[in-house]
């Protein structure tokens, strides 16, 4: 081994390893701990490294999937459409309500990838694993 490579050698040895990776929020733990859930939202949107435009884009899409939800008219027609289906099966639920809401849960938390996933790991970790 020549000296060039011997210094090569050691210098990769002597890289620390990048940030410490965070893990990334599960929709079960968001679904199941509600509180929590708002407390990160909170921590995320009073964070000073996220952009105001990442915020902005955050709350506007929970302001539009609101919107639709409030005003079912325009997916009325396609969540009518199961309601049968489950009325064979024994199942009485109301169809319409429960999948606005359901859509609208899967939503918003789609939404929080638009913020980093360093930062939302690092609140995530925080919040959820005490």
């Amino acid at each position: 081994m020549t000296n060039q490579q011997a210094q090569i050698v050691e210098s990769n040895s002597a890289k620390k390893p990048s940030q410490p990776l965070h893990k990334q929020p599960r929709r079960r733990d968001l679904v199941f701990h509600l509180g929590k859930t708002f407390q990160l939202v909170k921590a995320v949107l009073w964070d000073n490294r996220i952009s105001i435009l990442r915020k902005g884009a955050f709350v506007g899409g929970l302001a539009i999937l609101l919107v639709l939800l409030l005003f079912p008219e325009v997916l009325a027609d396609s969540a009518t459409l199961l309601t049968p289906l489950f009325s064979l099966v024994g199942i009485e639920i109301p169809v319409e309500g429960s999948l606005d809401w359901m859509a609208f849960a899967l939503g918003s938390f789609s939404l929080l990838s638009l913020f980093p996933k360093e930062i939302l790991g690092e609140h995530y970790e925080r919040i959820f694993h005490r």
